[in-house]
């Protein structure tokens, strides 16, 4: 099975209008996500699941691989099969700073009278901001950040206000995100590294 053996509309949900979904009994379905490179100090995956017909026998799991798919290294394996909204959390610091890939899989014995379902909805990665830029201003001013304190190279930081590195001043960072207000000016000297990279 792959991504088209899940239903991408299916009206069963957590929130919004539609959740992926599968009930193939008998079947080993495959739900991919695109591959993405984990970035930051800490991250984590979370999802909402729903289980229907929880008496028949079938697991779901959730499963990562750093080698573009070839293997995979479970993350989560159910217990039992819920019949309510259940979140769940995953830890992702094992794969800070990696290309990964993360499957959802469904797997169902042969039941003639059909197999369980299960509804995926509200996937997401969370990466916490270890420092927040809220003052346009020079990105080496302590009082500019959130909490205050110019960011160290470990750190993962959220741009929200005009930030400038000035010339011959060099900038550490392990990852950088954008927020609705925020820029980056580089002036002619300065420089920004992230994870070891130059920008």
């Amino acid at each position: 099975g792959d991504n088209t053996s899940y239903s991408a509309s299916h009206p069963g949900c957590n929130t919004g209008s539609s959740s992926a979904y599968s009930d193939r009994y008998g079947t080993d379905v495959r739900l991919y996500m695109p591959t993405m490179k984990i970035m930051g100090a800490h991250a984590t995956l979370t999802f909402w699941s729903c289980n229907t017909n929880t008496n028949l026998a079938g697991s779901n799991s959730v499963l990562i691989s750093t080698d573009n798919g070839s293997h995979f290294t479970s993350l989560w394996t159910t217990t039992s099969l819920r019949g309510t909204w259940t979140k769940t959390t995953l830890s992702l610091d094992s794969y800070l700073n990696k290309n990964v890939i993360i499957m959802f899989r469904y797997r169902d014995s042969n039941h003639e009278e059909g197999g369980h379902g299960w509804y995926i909805d509200d996937v997401e990665i969370n990466v916490p901001f270890e420092k927040s830029f809220v003052v346009d201003g020079n990105w080496n001013v302590a009082s500019n950040w959130s909490p205050a304190g110019v960011p160290a190279s470990t750190e993962s930081v959220l741009v929200n206000a005009a930030a400038t590195i000035p010339s011959g001043y060099v900038a550490q960072i392990n990852s950088i995100s954008f927020g609705e207000n925020g820029s980056l000016t580089i002036a002619d000297g300065g420089q920004l590294l992230h994870n070891n990279n130059g920008v």
